[in-house]
């Protein structure tokens, strides 16, 4: 019994260990996050400069946390750049052909199934957030300089923001907690669509990119309450928005979304042939 427990557990590493070097080491990806990295060079350099304009200063009066908050934290960049880019790179997790089906059969639950694939997911989600930082903090600290502190520009017009009062280092492990948490979400409704209508390729794109428009029109027209305006939960701090929640419950909000997704994709993966069923 325990050797057909650990036999289980190894299967699902190694279908995971699959998935990730399938659908990662491809020319898709490297290719994408070539292109990215020769324009976040230009962005990030532009936007220090242009901040510093605005507020009457010189790009070396910053320091590198006022880059990289400039980027990481900024819902426009979040809406239009990073999570469409990462929709894009995953919206094939899901593929409908006989390979798909041969690793079924190997695995023999299409429940373990589904956990491998949404584990697969949440590396995927890693390693590009994890880009997201190195590629800021790279550039950000050949433009500006090093310190360990918000520098005064920062704090002389943000100083009505809790963010002040947070150490730097832990204010954007915070922010990329949350933009983890923002691109797993959309990354699961894709992935919770391809395994719902597997016959309809486009569609998972289409409905990931459909809900992330919704929202940042919601986020753009200040449309609802805030606690239920997902951009009060995707930036630790913006100054396009006039409330930011508590960050615990900003914890709870991804949570309560993405748990309820899965067992959503659960529920579709244990009853629908989405393998080998075909359109009409």
């Amino acid at each position: 019994m325990e050797s057909t427990g650990k036999s289980s557990i190894a299967i699902l590493i190694n279908f995971i260990s699959f998935n990730l070097q399938l659908n990662i080491l491809n020319i898709k990806w490297c290719l994408t996050l070539i292109i990215f990295i020769l324009f976040t060079s230009f962005y990030i350099n532009d936007s220090i400069v242009t901040y510093a304009l605005f507020y009457g200063v010189i790009p070396e009066d910053l320091n590198i946390w006022s880059g990289m908050l400039l980027y990481l934290g900024n819902l426009i960049n979040v809406f239009i750049i990073f999570i469409p880019l990462f929709i894009l790179l995953t919206a094939g997790l899901i593929k409908q052909n006989a390979l798909e089906s041969i690793v079924l059969g190997l695995i023999g639950s299409k429940y373990r199934w589904w956990i491998g694939k949404f584990i697969t997911l949440m590396i995927m989600t890693a390693i590009y957030v994890f880009f997201l930082v190195v590629v800021s903090f790279a550039i950000s600290f050949c433009s500006v300089p090093w310190d360990a502190t918000w520098d005064g520009t920062f704090l002389a017009n943000h100083f009505d923001s809790d963010i002040i009062n947070l150490n730097p280092i832990y204010a954007m492990s915070l922010q990329v907690i949350l933009l983890y948490l923002g691109c797993l979400f959309w990354g699961t409704i894709t992935l919770v669509v391809s395994v719902s209508f597997p016959h309809k390729k486009s569609l998972a794109p289409l409905i990931g990119f459909s809900s992330l428009a919704i929202a940042y029109i919601f986020y753009y027209l200040h449309i609802g309450s805030s606690f239920f305006n997902i951009s009060s939960h995707l930036s630790l701090y913006s100054s396009f928005i006039a409330e930011t929640w508590p960050y615990v419950w900003s914890l709870i909000f991804w949570f309560i979304l993405i748990l309820t997704l899965f067992l959503i994709g659960l529920l579709h993966a244990g009853i629908h042939d989405f393998i080998h069923e075909k359109e009409y």
